[in-house]
């Protein structure tokens, strides 16, 4: 997938003038992020979730918490009925310095971990129930695939069915030459072209287009 982007962003957008402005996890030290994410201009790449420094999430009732998107059972701080925004805020950044996320699973031994910090919140959160390692990532996937591995969610169990709520889920790692041999068309994708996943296998794409994505 990120290399379609790539594509699409370069080839279809830019010469347009037309903004690109991806979600959270696309890139975190892959490759491409740099092409991906806004901002790419000045050298920002990723400096961690910016839920309660860069963002606020207010819901229909009042409660405040620091991302719109994050569940509001373990991460609502506060009403603007009963509280000021400003103070609210104010101890959404010290509850955050005072205690940072613990990083677990690929991420806690990720090179990039202190910078990245697990990536989006949310996306942790709602897969595993806490914070701190998040298998959406470019750089873990390539990471995983120099191993001979690739990583796959099952659910454990579904979502209840309430507001902002989530189901369980966990990492199952699988060979990702076993996962090429049961679905041949992966290794033709522009992904498994340009990350080597399957030497000598006969893509969609020429040397001219898989250049022109990563120029």
């Amino acid at each position: 997938m990120f290399p379609l982007l790539a594509a699409i962003k370069s080839q279809q957008l830019d010469p347009k003038g037309i903004a690109f402005f991806p979600g959270n996890n696309v890139g975190y030290f892959g490759p491409l992020a740099e092409t991906l994410r806004y901002g790419s201009e000045r050298g920002h790449s990723w400096n961690g979730c910016g839920a309660g420094e860069s963002s606020l999430g207010i819901e229909a009732d009042g409660s405040v918490k620091g991302c719109p998107s994050l569940p509001s059972s373990d991460y609502v701080k506060g009403n603007v009925r009963d509280r000021g925004l400003q103070d609210i805020w104010s101890g959404l950044i010290a509850d955050k310095a005072e205690k940072p996320v613990e990083l677990w699973g690929f991420c806690a031994t990720c090179p990039f971990a202190q910078r990245c910090r697990a990536g989006c919140t949310w996306t942790s959160h709602v897969l595993f129930g806490r914070a701190g390692n998040n298998p959406l990532c470019h750089f873990r996937a390539l990471a995983l695939a120099e191993r001979g591995l690739v990583e796959k969610l099952e659910r454990v169990s579904a979502a209840p069915g309430e507001s902002f709520d989530f189901g369980s889920y966990r990492i199952v790692e699988e060979s990702i030459a076993r996962i090429l041999e049961e679905d041949p068309v992966i290794g033709m994708t522009l992904g498994s072209q340009l990350f080597k996943l399957r030497a000598g296998t006969k893509g969609l794409w020429s040397d001219a287009e898989l250049a022109a994505v990563l120029s």
